[in-house]
């Protein structure tokens, strides 16, 4: 296992350093508004991201993508932090997004999400460090799959390792991961400006 993974592990290494640095996650875990202004960011990226994702034809690709969903996590941190559903439902949504048409497609959306869970790790402990966040209290999305991150990512990279003999299968998967990685990448551009946040009564 490894060839198509390390193909798109180089191909978008410059890719994921640009999107690190411009969602500045070390700066926005530090107090508890700028973390919530975070996720109601990353809120605004995923609702439209897992929609798309939904809407694939997941049968025989070795991946449900309904047990990797993450948006309802989100949504159960902001809860947390003092949001209610329609305040939720409101926030604004990226409008740049990848074209994905097929499982080629999702598999190279995947390759971003499903590897943002792995560093997302780190994050978690950090936010327990820093703001007292668990997984139970507002940590829900980073802290992700919990012990099964590691199972969950190498079950991803079997699926994927499926098309590294296809070129132009794995061409396709590269494309839209890059895609994935343009959108976090200018949708976190224009999120150095705060989103207009109302706290409500949670529902």
């Amino acid at each position: 296992m490894g060839v198509l993974r390390f193909r798109l592990r180089d191909a978008t290494a410059s890719a994921h350093r640009r999107v690190e640095t411009a969602m500045a996650l070390d700066d926005h875990c530090r107090e508890p508004e700028s973390y919530r202004q975070l996720l109601a960011r990353l809120w605004g990226l995923y609702e439209p991201l897992e929609a798309a994702l939904a809407r694939i034809d997941w049968q025989g690709a070795a991946i449900d993508f309904r047990e990797r969903a993450k948006l309802g996590w989100l949504e159960a941190d902001l809860m947390v932090l003092g949001m209610n559903a329609g305040t939720i439902a409101g926030l604004p949504r990226a409008a740049a997004l990848p074209r994905v048409t097929d499982r080629l497609d999702a598999m190279g959306m995947l390759y971003v999400m499903e590897g943002a869970s792995l560093g997302g790790q780190i994050i978690s402990r950090r936010l327990t460090a820093d703001l007292g966040v668990t997984a139970d209290q507002g940590g829900r999305f980073f802290s992700s799959y919990g012990r099964q991150v590691g199972p969950r990512w190498r079950d991803y990279l079997l699926a994927l390792e499926r098309f590294a003999d296809d070129q132009a299968a794995s061409a396709r998967i590269e494309a839209c991961a890059l895609a994935t990685f343009e959108s976090f990448l200018s949708w976190f551009a224009i999120g150095s400006r705060p989103i207009g946040i109302v706290s409500g009564a949670r529902s």
